[in-house]
């Protein structure tokens, strides 16, 4: 164990010294390359694991997600190996790359590079396939001057190896835009440049419904706007206090229509689904949802990129896997069915688009205008719209003391009663919990342990529930 350790620590370290050195891929970055639309990341290739085995030192790859067509409808079909296939080798100064699922749409199951080639130099890539070095040059790669290699194949494929940036082209299907980790090119937006554009004096308003199908189609169509008064960035949430309007009209017979006003606090955490990489699979299960998320990267109809998850809903047994008895290993193949969930979030605005789908009910949730800055762009609902206001009241009155805060903090409310609390992180996570009585005054709790970040506060008392952020330093 302590050998394996070490070996794949100097591996590492070798690597950052000397950059790549003509390596295809490093394992300390992570590799943005487009394929179909020009300037979007498609594909983010990394090593998400290293073994050490009697052959050497393997590297494996992270999966991606492809749509296929078998002829009867569009498929997903995850847990793919990316171009460079699933593993590699390195052995001397070859590199040898596998496919250890071996799917029926491979193009190669594997080949050989060898980095350091020169011009001429010839090598059998893979069967009956030969790879030559047919030229090699100085170009600039990302903002960065760099030597570059063009290796042609026997079967009239190419690639496009750099000294310091990795694989540059592969035959004109995959092309590097952008390296993670050194801030080169293009990168994958994250939760950290969401709501880029959003400030202090915007307003922002949606168009939100819901609708369910019983004895009659029921449901309900909102119009709400929100005049943003204070935004806050921290590294794992994005809190917004706005005045929100919000006029909702029923759909069914008798029900009449509900409008409020108020001052709101906006709490989005970054979680596992926000950081989720281009055509990327993710596993997902709470109370919410429970399925598997596939994530693209568009513009988005304003400004900026959108990044869009679609979750498929995992109550129909819809993903199965298609078993390989040989190696243990599979992939799996999830079809496109009715209960799937939209969500789509831009670089500049954040939130943008949410719709759910379902056998007998639905939803939606959209950005429809915004004012940047003082310029609008698409549909502002006017304040005279929202008639007859009535105040937005927390089901219960209690307040959260000192914030920031770092050794204690103080619950009070006026509620009577005993009372339940509970601490979450922003992931959701139960840091802390107890009881106490309403009328013993204020409630201590002491916060020392806790690391640095923000938290939520949850009360409950006489079957209500409310929730107040607070800040540890």
């Amino acid at each position: 164990m302590k050998k394996s350790l070490l070996l794949t620590t100097f591996v590492i370290l070798s690597q950052l010294l000397i950059a790549q050195d003509w390596a295809p891929i490093n394992v300390t970055e992570k590799f943005c390359y487009e394929a179909d639309t020009v300037g979007k990341i498609s594909h983010v290739l990394f090593v998400n694991a290293m073994e050490e085995t009697e052959n050497g030192t393997i590297a494996h790859m992270n999966k991606t997600c492809v749509p296929y067509e078998d002829g009867y409808g569009s498929l997903y079909l995850f847990n793919q190996q990316q171009f460079l296939l699933d593993t590699y080798l390195i052995n001397d100064d070859e590199w040898i790359f596998q496919d250890t699922l071996q799917l029926p749409i491979d193009e190669y199951l594997t080949f050989k590079i060898i980095p350091k080639a020169e011009v001429n130099q010839s090598w059998d890539f893979t069967d009956n396939i030969t790879a030559t070095v047919t030229s090699k040059v100085e170009i600039e790669v990302l903002g960065e001057t760099d030597s570059v290699k063009v290796i042609q194949l026997s079967n009239e494929d190419s690639f496009t190896l750099t000294k310091n940036h990795g694989i540059l082209d592969w035959n004109g299907d995959f092309e590097l835009i952008g390296i993670e980790g050194r801030d080169l090119g293009q990168l994958v937006p994250n939760f950290g440049g969401m709501f880029a554009k959003i400030t202090a004096g915007d307003v922002v308003c949606f168009h939100n419904g819901e609708w369910l199908a019983d004895e009659q189609v029921t449901g309900w169509d909102e119009h709400c706007r929100y005049d943003i008064e204070e935004v806050s960035r921290y590294e794992d949430s994005i809190v917004i206090n706005a005045y929100v309007r919000s006029n909702i009209e029923y759909n069914w017979k008798g029900k009449q229509p509900k409008i409020t006003k108020g001052m709101q606090e906006l709490v989005f955490y970054r979680d596992h689904i926000s950081e989720v990489f281009p055509n990327d699979t993710l596993l997902v299960s709470s109370y919410a949802t429970e399925g598997i998320v596939i994530s693209t990267l568009g513009t988005h109809k304003w400004s900026g990129q959108k990044k869009t998850q679609l979750t498929f809903i995992d109550e129909w047994d819809m993903p199965y896997s298609m078993f390989h008895h040989n190696e243990g290993l599979y992939s799996n193949e999830l079809y496109s069915v009715e209960e799937y969930i939209l969500y789509e979030q831009s670089v500049d605005y954040g939130f943008i688009e949410y719709s759910n789908s379902g056998f007998e009910w639905g939803g939606y949730k959209t950005l429809v205008g915004i004012v940047d800055n003082g310029v609008t762009t698409g549909t502002i609902y006017p304040i005279d719209m929202f008639v007859g206001m009535e105040d937005i009241e927390s089901p219960i009155s209690f307040n959260v003391y000192p914030s920031p805060a770092k050794e204690v903090i103080y619950l009070s409310t006026k509620e009577k009663g005993g009372l339940n609390w509970q601490i979450f992180d922003v992931s959701g996570k139960q840091m802390k919990f107890g009881k106490s009585q309403s009328n013993d005054g204020e409630t201590k709790i002491n916060i020392g342990n806790l690391p640095k970040g923000v938290y939520i506060l949850q009360l409950e008392i006489n079957d209500l529930v409310a929730r107040r952020k607070f800040i540890k330093y």
